[in-house]
């Protein structure tokens, strides 16, 4: 039993290490793009079962596009801590944006179900949006 219980630890300190290396400390930033898109995924099924219009195959669309959000944090931190040899600023500007969008979201849907939004939530989220979106231009768009 020792051992098994010895295996398992080690599985588990290793996925630990895996996961601290993808995406760093766990930062008040990273916490709050968790929370939400936790709430932002709960506030969409929450409108899919007001409107009757229920999908497992939506739903299972949602949960891919929030991993492969926390995907794009973790190369923004891989690219931050081995590539640019930075403090996380490109990840910081990446869950920025990803925070706004997952508020604008939850907003929306909130919004959907006739809830009232206050007007300076909806600024601030738009606010951190641009904050988080530094990206440039591409070459299409420049034109």
């Amino acid at each position: 039993m020792e051992k098994i219980n010895g295996i398992f630890g080690g599985i588990v300190a290793t996925i630990g290490g895996v996961i601290g290396w993808i995406w760093g400390d766990f930062t008040p930033l990273l916490a709050a793009l968790i929370v939400c898109m936790v709430l932002d995924y709960i506030s969409g099924v929450a409108c899919a079962i007001v409107r009757k219009d229920v999908s497992s195959e939506v739903g299972f669309k949602g949960i891919v596009k929030k991993i492969l959000i926390l995907m794009l944090v973790g190369v923004a931190h891989v690219l931050d801590a081995y590539v640019l040899n930075s403090t996380p600023v490109l990840q910081s500007a990446v869950m920025m944006f990803f925070i706004a969008n997952e508020g604008i979201s939850l907003v929306e849907n909130a919004a959907g179900l006739g809830i009232p939004i206050p007007k300076k939530m909806l600024e601030v989220l738009k606010q951190l949006k641009l904050k988080g979106d530094s990206t440039e231009k591409s070459e299409s768009e420049e034109e």
